[in-house]
């Protein structure tokens, strides 16, 4: 489930509209006139600039000579008010930045377009970037792979020179850098880097349910595995994904402003019905000899989660699940037979967690590193090369977050990861392999992270806090050099305290207006997401823009991370399972919001609202329902209503798996509680939603009508999950701002 608002930058794109729609009600309104807005220019900007990340740095890629230091530092930038991104270099030596290559160069004046293929992707990785994607580069720095406008297209870096031809999905270096790899119509392709034509078929699809080499929905939406096939260490054979599609259900998404449109109709797994059919081959890269099928238990395990095959001495290796999610398996691929060997089994009587940097093997293939939460929280091993644990390099009480920034070879063998013991802070810390000595890189008070180049001697910093941010490429040495953020400058510095609340101590971030007066008693906004996966709570002044122009409006503005939320622990988060998706952590925020108001004389207890997108959406709509004596009014954004009609992975995951698991789906569906609406409630969705269909919201809203519930319903029309658009996100706030401050008063 997409886990932020439409606001952030990785979060969400809704395609631009020409205007938003007339207001539509169970019980039809009009938008009230309410006080002008609190620097109604702040909100056009605010979109503008993708809530002031736009110009931020990303996709950081070190280059040099194979054998060498690196030289220069390659990233992805677009300006302060444009999604066009392309592609800039820093040399390391000079401390000069250019812009090496633009969409404009590559497709040397031709417009650039998206197959519906390319779209999907854009949407499973929340990107709402335009110009130059993600890129890959040649060992010695001196091409880059890129595809752009359905064609793949080779760049030399030094003369700018350009060598395109039909493209496709994915565009992958071999690890001798002398062939491309790409998935064309569902099929798997090889070509040359600078062949002169499409190159290689290496698969042949049965028919139209069939894909090789893309990973299928749920890999992408929920387990966070985007690829679909795998080169092998030395070059000559692939690993690739078979998917049949043809037991999925479909469900069509179609545009309701435009009834002759046929729309898409897609694979969508829904709880307790079929997924796609998954499957692994390995073949061969010059297209000859017939696929070599991986065999594992795929009626027990369905579930191929994870896949890495990059060490010369390490075996193609994979994670596979059961679909409940409390069994997954480390196996060991022999890829001469197929045949498979189990390195490790990890169980949860709740569900396991997934973190896609692990296992990640050595390069001299003596073992491998693996994360567990078996101990109570995140925990990193380094397990030997048949499975058996070595040692922690990590304590529970280390906070390790998941993920990986860089593994260190030399003398003193090492891993850096992120790591916390505060939830609201992340770190960089340094582990030595032989002792599980921790060192951290970092220093406390914000969120940091480090991308290391190979060696570690060099490595680039990053760093926001609540009032600060910047990049910055470090040398061993001591040295340092600035990376330009050419983000616009923030209009204003955030007003937010972070405090512990109630006795679960559920971290609370309070933005106050930039003229609080301590002797006035304000009402309180709760923006909420409260899913699992993502916490709200933390010290990144972007964080909080947005929420300090709402609070400028005359509110206190609270962010919660209750039980559910991440880097609080195992039994932290998987306290909501079962039924209790929603009820302890709208438990958890009730308790807080107690709390806050004998500590905090400035909240007005009797006017709380809520508004959150997506799980946040569903969490609003189920606050006002459940908890009518504290929230008075709710904006509820893109919610899942019915999880039945969201997708298997992620929703079995807590609930389970129909119909054993029925009575836990009632309990979470926020139909069973549309008769006991008493507060006034907005729900807002875009009309082509893929993720979380606008049939929820109908849904929703047809229950309520039944009951005879008033509501407000406000389609947005042509979007997805995602928002961008400077006129459709500025009205979109000003809706939600304008629809509390009614129903809550200033």
């Amino acid at each position: 489930m997409a886990p932020l608002g439409p606001y952030v930058a990785r979060g969400l794109t809704f395609v631009t509209v020409a205007s938003l729609p007339v207001l539509l009600a169970a019980g039809c309104a009009t938008m009230p006139k309410g006080p002008p807005l609190a620097d109604p220019k702040f909100i056009r900007d605010y979109a503008a600039t993708g809530g002031y990340r736009l110009g931020r740095p990303s996709g950081f890629r070190f280059v040099g000579p194979p054998d060498g230091p690196p030289t220069h530092v390659l990233f992805l930038r677009s300006g302060p008010r444009s999604r066009d991104q392309s592609l800039w270099e820093l040399d390391l030596a000079t401390g000069v930045e250019r812009e090496a290559l633009t969409a404009a160069a590559v497709l040397q004046g031709r417009d650039a377009t998206l197959s519906p293929e390319e779209r999907a992707r854009k949407e499973r990785l929340r990107q709402t970037s335009t110009g130059l994607g993600g890129f890959d580069v040649t060992r010695d720095g001196q091409r880059l792979v890129l595809s752009l406008s359905g064609e793949l297209h080779v760049v030399n870096r030094r003369t700018g020179a350009v060598h395109s031809r039909r493209g496709g999905m994915d565009p992958t270096l071999s690890p001798d850098d002398r062939h491309v790899a790409l998935v064309r119509d569902g099929e798997l392709w090889v070509t040359e880097l600078l062949g002169p034509g499409p190159g290689v078929r290496l698969t042949r699809r049965e028919n139209d349910d069939v894909t090789w080499g893309l990973p299928e929905f749920v890999a992408e939406e929920e387990m966070g595995r985007h690829a679909g096939f795998w080169w092998s260490p030395d070059g000559k054979r692939l690993a690739v994904q078979h998917t049949d599609v043809a037991g999925v259900e479909r469900l069509r998404v179609s545009d309701p402003a435009e009834p002759g449109a046929q729309g898409d109709l897609r694979p969508y797994p829904r709880p307790g019905k079929a997924n796609a059919k998954v499957r692994l081959a390995i073949i061969a890269a010059d297209g000859t000899g017939e696929p070599l099928w991986v065999r594992w238990d795929r009626d027990r395990y369905p579930y191929l989660a994870t896949v890495t095959w990059r060490e010369a001495k390490a075996p193609l290796t994979l994670v596979v699940q059961t679909r409940d999610q409390r069994e997954e398996l480390v196996l060991a691929v022999d890829a001469e037979t197929g045949a498979t060997r189990v390195l490790h089994t990890e169980r949860d009587t709740a569900w396991l967690n997934l973190d896609q940097a692990f296992p990640r093997w050595l390069p001299d293939g003596s073992g491998f590193l693996w994360s567990t939460e078996r101990d109570g929280a995140w925990v990193l091993e380094h397990r030997s090369a048949d499975g058996a644990l070595i040692r922690p390099l990590t304590k529970p009480s280390t906070g390790y977050r998941g993920g990986l920034m860089g593994l260190l070879g030399g003398a003193e063998p090492a891993v850096v990861i992120a790591a916390s013991e505060e939830p609201t802070e992340q770190r960089a810390l340094r582990v030595t392999l032989a002792t599980a000595t921790p060192t951290w890189m970092t220093p406390a008070g914000g969120f940091r992270w480090v991308t290391l180049a190979r060696g570690g001697d060099v490595w680039i910093e990053g760093e926001v806090s609540l009032t600060s941010d910047k990049l910055t490429v470090r040398r061993r040495s001591g040295e340092a050099l600035p990376i330009h953020i050419a983000a616009a400058p923030l209009p204003f510095q955030p007003n937010v305290e972070i405090v512990s609340a109630g006795p679960r101590k559920v971290r609370v971030a309070l933005v106050r207006p930039r003229d609080f007066d301590p002797k006035r008693v304000y009402p309180v906004i709760n923006h909420v997401y409260g899913g699992p996966h993502h916490a709200v709570v933390g010290r990144n002044r972007l964080d909080y823009v947005l929420d300090q122009w709402f609070a400028d409006h005359g509110f206190v503005v609270l962010r919660m991370d209750g039980r559910g939320t991440p880097a609080r622990g195992r039994d932290w988060e998987r306290a909501i399972g079962g039924g209790a998706l929603c009820d302890v952590p709208l438990s958890d925020h009730v308790e807080a919001l107690k709390a806050l108001f004998e500590t905090h004389p400035e909240l007005d207890a009797t006017r709380v609202g809520v508004f959150g997108w997506s799980f946040g959406g569903y969490f609003t709509a189920m606050a006002v329902l459940r908890h009518p004596e504290v929230f008075k009014a709710g904006v509820a954004m893109a919610s899942v209503t019915d999880w039945k009609d969201y997708d298997t992975h992620y929703t079995e995951r807590y609930l389970g798996v129909p119909p054993e698991a029925d009575a836990a789906y009632r309990q979470a569906s926020v139909l069973t509680y549309a008769s006991k609406l008493e507060r006034p409630l907005l729900l807002i969705h875009g009309t082509v939603d893929d993720n979380v269909y606008f049939s929820h919201t109908l849904k929703l809203s047809a229950a309520l009508f039944d009951a005879g519930q008033p509501h407000e319903v406000l389609p947005i029309r042509g979007q997805t999950h995602m928002i961008v658009g400077e006129t459709a996100l500025s009205r979109f706030y000003e809706r939600v701002i304008g629809y509390l401050r009614t129903n809550l008063g200033r």
